[in-house]
């Protein structure tokens, strides 16, 4: 799927917030549950500590304090929003989809529903709200939350140590800047197995006595899942900045998918965008899929380090195997 500038109206980002777990897990305490050597995860993943969700806090209790945040800063009444989208692979529930659940709780009686595309779920939704403002001249906004904590084994190493629980939002709306210049994505199936919850759904439903492994997020190759990510969001890049008539050198940030810190780096080489100007943003936060684009979004803006008038590049790659880019002027 991609969008062709010439064939739209300007979509521009008009609002930004985030939320956190409020239980804060550093490595220090993975590293002696797992017997390893202090620092080995942050010279491994990035990451120095992650955010767990409480007891008491839901996926949707952090998009709703991060969605507050970005109708607040937007200055769009919640009765002007046309659409919510929320992008998560953790839902309160599986029935129903957890975005009219937190339209209610925001006041909105507006269309809401919940996206599953793991890390590119914002990228896709990203996509989408754009879509939306165009088709209704409104604004749109779109969410991204998990609380992966609960869907990861705390004894399997290579997933523990990656992922948190964090929620980010933006107001998408029709704006006289250029925004959104172009975005594209696609999928490989092929490679679901490569990072997956195998049970819970109609293939493999939940049994009493079903293995508990199966229960949790399963990733049997992080080199390979390092390699597909990769290769897919270069070829999305790629193409928005051929799209755009954008080249790396205009790129002001490059907001990659906060995965680890490994790939974040190689991206931003392969696609020779210096160092200074690649995001790594949540080294304290973890990986909380779809949620750590728009969380570093917000960040960003909140740090002044993303200013009006910049060109910022996205990108995003995970299970399904699905992968997106996008380019907008701030």
């Amino acid at each position: 799927m991609s969008i062709e500038p010439a064939t739209r109206v300007a979509t521009g980002c008009l609002g930004w917030g985030h939320a956190f777990g409020q239980l804060s897990i550093s490595n220090d305490v993975l590293e002696q549950r797992f017997s390893l050597p202090a620092g080995w995860i942050e010279q491994r993943t990035g990451f120095r500590s992650r955010r767990y969700a409480a007891p008491e806090q839901a996926v949707s209790d952090l998009a709703i304090e991060a969605a507050e945040q970005a109708l607040a800063r937007s200055g769009v009444p919640i009765g002007d929003i046309a659409f919510i989208l929320l992008a998560t692979s953790t839902p309160d529930h599986l029935l129903p989809g957890t975005a009219p659940v937190i339209a209610a709780r925001l006041g909105s009686s507006a269309p809401a529903f919940d996206l599953m595309a793991a890390c590119s779920g914002f990228a896709y939704g990203w996509m989408t709200a754009d879509h939306l403002v165009r088709s209704t001249g409104r604004p749109i906004l779109l969410i991204g939350a998990n609380v992966l904590s609960r869907r990861v084994n705390q004894n399997d190493l290579p997933t523990v140590i990656l992922f948190g629980d964090a929620a980010g939002a933006v107001v998408l709306g029709p704006t006289a800047e250029p925004g959104i210049l172009a975005a594209t994505g696609h999928s490989a199936g092929e490679h679901a197995p490569q990072l997956m919850i195998p049970a819970g759904g109609s293939r493999q439903p939940w049994q009493p006595d079903g293995l508990d492994a199966d229960r949790f997020m399963q990733m049997p190759s992080g080199q390979t899942v390092f390699k597909l990510a990769i290769q897919s969001m270069v070829e999305d890049c790629e193409a928005v900045f051929s799209t755009a008539r954008v080249i790396p050198d205009q790129v002001d940030w490059l907001i990659a998918h906060q995965a680890s810190s490994r790939i974040v780096a190689e991206l931003g080489k392969r696609l020779f965008i210096p160092a200074e100007r690649v995001a790594w943003w949540l080294a304290d936060f973890g990986n909380s899929s779809a949620a750590t684009i728009p969380v570093a979004i917000s960040l960003g803006r909140e740090q002044g380090l993303i200013r009006r008038g910049q060109t910022v590049l996205l990108a995003a790659a995970g299970a399904g195997f699905c992968s997106a880019a996008s380019v907008f002027r701030v």
